[in-house]
């Protein structure tokens, strides 16, 4: 079967396939017919060698439309930057200086750049948050 060419252009692996399927049937229809009429080694011979190249074909051709289908999934996975890129101001806590007023937004803020951040560790938090509070109430901390 190495001599069998399949043109691997994915806009024809569904057509070939379907094609190889249905002259597959043909095939055995004829091939059973043949065996009715004739009871020599051969056809059995032939059937074997035409079983394998159909199985060939096919396995070939499911395998291409697979690999097409997986790499059209990555490329639907892969997130392009934006062309135009725009610097933001750099965002900082406010320190908090103990007016109950200001304390929602503050919390907001901090867990927002700071507390729920992976990338810094419990206790560079802990002193962040030190260095935010203002003030007399940083001596109850």
């Amino acid at each position: 079967m190495d001599n069998c060419a399949v043109d691997p252009r994915p806009e024809q692996l569904d057509v070939r396939f379907k094609l190889i399927n249905e002259n597959w049937e043909k095939h055995n229809n004829v091939q059973n017919e043949l065996e009715e009429l004739c009871h020599d080694g051969n056809n059995q011979q032939q059937r074997d060698e035409m079983e394998d190249g159909y199985c060939y074909l096919t396995g070939f051709i499911q395998t291409k439309m697979k690999e097409i289908e997986l790499a059209g999934a990555l490329e639907l996975n892969v997130t392009t930057e934006p062309s135009v890129k725009v610097k933001l101001p750099q965002l900082s806590v406010h320190k908090f200086g103990g007016n109950l007023q200001d304390w929602v937004t503050f919390k907001d803020t901090f867990l927002s750049l700071v507390g729920d951040s992976t990338t810094i560790s419990n206790i560079q938090k802990f002193h962040y948050f030190l260095s935010a509070i203002d003030g007399e109430y940083s001596t109850y901390l």
